[in-house]
């Protein structure tokens, strides 16, 4: 088993604890859009770029290892309904009605595939709740952590999705091998 971490940040610039220095100030969240960062202010079409590169990658890396339905373990709501929609309403055309019906529906240890699995990625990668997902026919497991970073558990990805991760922008490392 490989542990896998996939995020936005080059690692040539994480400090020995694997973080980014503050001096970087990059930004982190959908809330930084329309703020300034390093001299730039984020835009909508970045920050969804971004979101759909992590999203694309991890629907790879299932589809490389046969893996369609991925189940939620650990569900925390961290925003009710009026605070779904107060975010919703700030980034509209991020959102969409079947993303609310998602965030309505959400529940622990629900499977989760197609369309209903990349808007509960979206959802928690917003912060609109957490859960990890995991495969039960096979050996993967999914864990988002904060910044857009994921944290990966798998037999191994191969060479392929590794790479095609980096032409989407975003960097893969292999943080412990298991026996």
């Amino acid at each position: 088993m490989k542990r896998y971490f996939l995020t936005k940040w080059n690692p040539a610039y994480l400090d020995e604890y694997g973080t980014l220095p503050s001096k970087y100030n990059e930004w982190s969240s959908i809330s930084d859009i329309g703020k300034m960062q390093n001299g730039e202010v984020l835009t909508e079409e970045e920050y969804i770029h971004t979101e759909n590169a992590i999203i694309s990658s991890l629907i790879s890396m299932m589809q490389d290892m046969g893996i369609s339905v991925l189940y939620t373990m650990h569900l925390e709501k961290k925003s009710d309904l009026g605070d779904y929609l107060k975010k919703s309403e700030s980034y509209h055309a991020l959102y969409t009605n079947h993303m609310k019906e998602v965030f309505l529906k959400i529940t622990e240890g629900m499977p989760l595939d197609g369309q209903d699995l990349a808007d509960a990625m979206r959802l928690i990668l917003r912060e609109h709740f957490w859960c990890g997902l995991y495969a039960r026919t096979s050996h993967f497991l999914v864990r988002f952590c904060y910044d857009l970073d994921v944290d990966i558990v798998c037999m191994g990805l191969s060479e392929p999705i590794l790479s095609n991760i980096q032409t989407k922008g975003l960097y893969i490392r292999v943080v412990e091998e298991y026996m």
